[in-house]
């Protein structure tokens, strides 16, 4: 694709304010972490999606899983992790 179609992309975001960047990588994994109220009922449904994704898994299927955009990790309780590779752009999470 290129540009032609998708002239809007890729979007590049402005800098956020030196406040915001000092709290940012903290209110992050609070949210992915459910430890507000909101990012807490969404983290309910998250888990119900990760547990549907993996109960249409067949025991012993040989298939690999990579996973674009892993976040924190939330997810590997719900899956078999074998073979498991991950792509997580956003460093500061580890």
């Amino acid at each position: 694709m290129s540009r032609k179609i998708f002239p809007q992309y890729p979007k590049e975001r402005p800098a956020l304010p030196p406040a915001y960047q000092k709290i940012y990588v903290e209110h992050y994994r609070n949210n992915r972490e459910g430890l507000t109220a909101a990012s807490s009922g969404s983290r309910k449904l998250e888990a119900w999606l990760h547990r549907k994704v993996a109960a249409g898994l067949a025991p012993g299927d040989d298939k690999a899983t990579l996973e674009i955009g892993a976040g924190t990790l939330n997810q590997l309780r719900y899956e078999d992790t074998s073979p498991y590779d991950i792509v997580e752009p956003f460093n500061a999470l580890y």
